[in-house]
């Protein structure tokens, strides 16, 4: 039973690695956030992760390198840059009990790739179209914490 919780935590907390910003970090994704920190190709300044999922310029590079980091360590993504869908699936309907809403949402989100896109490039833009997709994320919080 207590593995069960654990695992069912974990897959909450790694899934919040596409959807929360820096500036709501906690368990898995603060923990890979903090590793990718540490690599000077993969570190971010400022709040720029925030910036991107409101829609606003950032260093598209940066971003890329940073969320490419974590998506691998996540197992959310391969390094070559395929999105593992099913996995992706199941770890956000650990966090929103809406298993359509989100097989839609992680679908559009995984489309057809083009054939010039980078491993970075794609990691960005699956973080901005899950945040756009499913404003349901931006709601979750830490255990224990309040909205």
């Amino acid at each position: 039973m207590n593995t069960t919780i654990i695992s069912s935590f974990c897959l909450a907390s790694a899934m919040i690695t596409l959807v929360r910003t820096q500036s709501n970090l906690f368990g898995e994704f603060l923990r890979v956030h903090n590793e990718c920190q540490v690599d000077p190709a993969t570190r971010i300044e400022g709040n720029l992760m925030d910036m991107a999922a409101e829609g606003l310029p950032v260093d598209e590079y940066s971003l890329g390198n940073h969320l490419l980091c974590m998506y691998i360590r996540l197992r959310i993504m391969s390094g070559n840059g395929w999105v593992d869908v099913p996995v992706t699936i199941e770890q956000l309907v650990a966090v929103i009990d809406d298993k359509a809403a989100v097989s839609q949402a992680v679908h559009r989100c995984c489309g057809p790739r083009r054939s010039r896109e980078t491993p970075q490039q794609i990691a960005a833009e699956l973080f901005r179209c899950v945040t756009r997709n499913l404003p349901a994320l931006r709601t979750v919080r830490p255990p224990g914490q309040s909205l």
